[in-house]
């Protein structure tokens, strides 16, 4: 595997940004690994991996067998730096959502040979960054073959109401913006959601301990309505924290295999 550190300058957040990409290539005796090189026209399935509200574009690699797993499947893993903006178009401010969805999808696909097939396209992030592969992929269902979301702020309103400690910019972010409809809202958007209009399937853990854990048991029951075998619940004894969620990785990782 190859790690490789990106440093760009976007046209969308009029600032430079930090990406790391990790590409999937053969180690040790190449007749024992089903990794090869990158050829000609082939593209790599591609795992776009969010981080959290106090992460960066090196929380997943500082904190997981990340490598190790993508290297396994075959997957390249674009992880990028969008600092505390919810993965969101700030009125005034960095317009994260733009960036994310549009530049960013685009650029890493012409610098790197990542496939635009959705059956090839997978989403994951962690609290912030769960939040946010849920409302890309549920906004965009035909895009995407699957959704991994670890502990994710599933609800605005309940996290703004009861979480302010932890975000006292909240208003900044979401200033002049109704978290009560999609695209901001998941609960708007999985009712809009038609099953039968893509294959879209999600996965999603929450811990035992996690102060998010009641929040996302509600979505647990209407993601299990909506999308009946193709949502699937995972759980272990935890917080919300790194422990768990680098625990709970290969479980994802093995869902995702089974999806490709």
């Amino acid at each position: 595997m190859s790690i490789h550190q990106n440093n760009i300058f976007s046209n969308t957040l009029h600032q430079y940004v930090h990406v790391n990409v990790i590409l999937p290539e053969p180690m040790g005796d190449h007749k024992q690994v089903k990794t090869q090189f990158v050829r000609g026209n082939h593209r790599l399935p591609t795992l776009w991996l969010l981080h959290g509200l106090s992460g960066d574009a090196m929380s997943w690699l500082r904190n997981t067998n990340i490598e190790h797993y993508a290297s396994e499947l075959g997957l390249a893993v674009v992880m990028p730096e969008t600092q505390r903006g919810f993965y969101t178009n700030i009125k005034d401010g960095p317009q994260y959502w733009d960036f994310l969805t549009k530049e960013l999808v685009e650029r890493m696909r012409f610098i790197f040979p990542l496939s635009d097939n959705p059956s090839e396209n997978f989403l994951m992030g962690t609290s912030m960054g769960g939040y946010a592969v849920l409302k890309w992929g549920l906004s965009v269902p035909q895009k995407f073959n699957s959704i991994v979301a670890f502990s994710p702020v599933a609800d605005l309103i309940d996290w703004r109401d009861h979480h302010h400690d932890l975000m006292p910019d909240f208003s900044f972010v979401f200033h002049d913006l109704n978290i009560e409809e999609a695209p901001l809202n998941i609960n708007a958007l999985l009712k809009q959601l038609d099953p039968a209009d893509n294959q879209l399937k999600v996965f999603m853990s929450t811990g035992t301990t996690d102060f998010l854990r009641d929040m996302d048991l509600k979505f647990k029951i209407k993601f299990e309505q909506k999308l009946s075998d193709r949502f699937t619940w995972d759980e272990q004894s935890g917080g919300h924290n790194w422990t768990l969620w680098n625990s709970e990785l290969p479980v994802a990782m093995n869902w995702l295999k089974q999806n490709m």
